[in-house]
């Protein structure tokens, strides 16, 4: 693909899912998975497929979307308030 398109210069990850509004006692795991798997692995895996390559040409942005979520909690969105608060530890760990 980069050699059709030219290099990624910049990733931005800004997507938000939040379909199982629910306490933990309430969350079913399928949908707990679920929201893990769209809000964080996706975005892990958009970081993966660009990383090596702008390490390799020394430039390169990656831009994660979080949400105050991350910091304050939500009492009914266990799942998103998880991911937020884990994209912003994500996003600290992909430079040096």
């Amino acid at each position: 693909m980069v050699a059709e398109l030219g290099p990624i210069d910049i990733l931005v990850n800004n997507l938000a899912l939040t379909t199982n509004v629910a306490t933990i006692s309430k969350m079913e795991k399928k949908d707990w998975d679920r929201e893990i798997n769209i809000n964080l692995c996706w975005l892990f895996y958009c970081i993966k497929q660009v990383f090596d390559l702008m390490a390799e040409r020394k430039w390169g942005r990656i831009i994660s979307i979080s949400s105050v979520a991350g910091f304050l909690g939500g009492y009914v969105q266990c799942a998103y308030s998880s991911c937020k608060a884990s994209i912003m530890g994500l996003a600290k760990t992909v430079w040096p």
